[in-house]
């Protein structure tokens, strides 16, 4: 919870070789994955690559504001659908690092609905969530590990 006067801070996005990343953090990971030499793709920077929920449509009526400026109320049965896109993978997708320093918004449920989308692949990939450089280190121990 925010406190009154106090306000989250966002990732400052960084640009490292040509590439813009999310964060400090994405950028660590990326160095040290390069550093030891683990191929990978950067993939943060793309919007929704795996898709977790298909467009539907709602079969009752669902008034609602279709923009907070919005003058009245109105039927909006569309129900878009929802994406995830982790930072890194590895090139055979064997493996997925989502580098979150502060989980904020829907970032839980998303993060649930993706692990249950790759649940459905066979074998499972790994998953790996660090959140600081000590983390990101580990990380890379373990894939230099398999």
């Amino acid at each position: 919870m925010v406190r009154k006067g106090k306000k989250w801070t966002n990732a400052k996005e960084v640009i490292y070789e040509g590439i813009k990343f999310g964060s400090n953090l994405e950028l660590t990971m990326y160095k040290l994955l390069k550093e030891a030499k683990i191929k990978f793709n950067y993939i943060g920077a793309e919007r929704a690559k795996y898709t977790l929920l298909e467009d539907s449509t709602f079969e009752g009526k669902c008034y609602e504001r279709s923009q907070k400026r919005s003058k009245e109320m109105k039927d909006t049965p569309k129900i878009l659908g929802t994406g995830y896109t982790p930072d890194f993978a590895a090139k055979d997708e064997s493996w997925f690092i989502e580098v979150k320093g502060r989980k904020l918004g829907d970032f839980g449920i998303r993060w649930k609905l993706f692990k249950r989308k790759l649940n459905e692949r066979d074998p499972t990939p790994d998953l790996y969530m660090p959140t600081s450089k000590v983390d990101c280190e580990q990380v890379v121990k373990i894939l230099n590990n398999k």
